[in-house]
C-alpha cells in the first residue's frame, strides 16, 4: 500500500491535476503556500472496482494493476 501511494504522489503535477472534481474533498489538492508539505486525493467510491480502475486509468493511462 505504501509503495502504491508513493507512486501516486510521485506522479508529475500535471497528471495529478487531472483528478479535479468541484466538490470539497473529492479531488486532488496540491501543495499550497500555507501548507507546503500537504497533498491529498479524494476518490469517490474507491471501494468499487470500476471507480478504482477509472481513477487508475486517469493517473496511469498505460495501466497500473498494482495500484488497484
Amino acid at each position: 500500500m505504501v509503495t502504491a501511494m508513493k507512486a501516486l504522489f510521485d506522479l508529475p503535477e500535471e497528471t495529478k491535476q487531472k483528478h479535479k472534481i468541484f466538490k470539497p474533498y473529492q479531488s486532488y489538492e496540491g501543495r499550497s503556500p500555507v501548507i507546503p508539505l500537504n497533498e491529498s486525493f479524494g476518490i469517490d467510491d474507491a471501494c468499487r472496482l470500476d471507480a478504482a480502475q477509472a481513477f487508475t486509468n486517469l493517473m496511469w493511462p498505460q495501466g497500473n494493476p498494482a495500484f488497484w
